[in-house]
């Protein structure tokens, strides 16, 4: 197998776009739920505790000369440990792939109601995404190719946030006004 191909830019704005993506989905439903203070403190925990781990992992990696996650667990703890790690990360993949599938139908299902009028069972949504997207983005070797729809996908979400967060400032001078 030959050396990856994705640059370290295409990887960052992939892997931050990824991360800032699947957390604006439950960031407003988490601090709903646990009121702003502790929502935004257990908010701040966390991103530290998984900064932490990205900087731990990196470091195991260069350290032990690796650049897997089953090479970091092989070399600790032997080469039956590398198949559980591939285990876990296959099962965490489509977790996140039945997760992405959920989101997307909720929205869609939503707005095809909201803008065109039309009932459209979610069961058929979640098929229609799962064989449009999912299963073809799965069966792709190598996904460097994606790495527009990354920086794009990033840029929608910041104007997504700025918007938001001009809406909110917007509607509080109203409200308090």
């Amino acid at each position: 197998m030959g050396k990856p191909s994705l640059s370290v830019v295409a990887a960052s704005t992939n892997l931050t776009k990824n991360l800032v993506g699947a957390g604006i989905f439950s960031l407003p439903w988490a601090l709903r739920q646990g009121s702003l203070l502790p929502g935004l403190a257990t908010f701040v925990t966390v991103g530290f505790v998984q900064a932490s781990s990205f900087v731990l992992i990196a470091f195991l990696c260069d350290r032990l000369g690796t650049r897997t996650y089953r090479g970091v667990l092989s070399a600790g703890f032997g080469d039956r440990w590398g198949s559980i790690v591939d285990t876990l990360i296959s099962v965490n993949a489509m977790s996140v792939c039945v997760a992405y599938n959920i989101l997307i139908a909720d929205f869609c299902e939503k707005a095809v109601e909201g803008l065109f009028g039309w009932i459209c069972p979610r069961s058929i949504i979640v098929w229609a995404s799962t064989l449009a997207i999912t299963l073809p983005l799965s069966h792709v070797r190598n996904l460097s190719r994606l790495s527009f729809t990354s920086v794009l996908g990033l840029a929608i979400i910041c104007f997504v946030i700025a918007y938001v967060s001009l809406d909110f400032l917007r509607n509080l001078s109203v409200a308090h006004g």
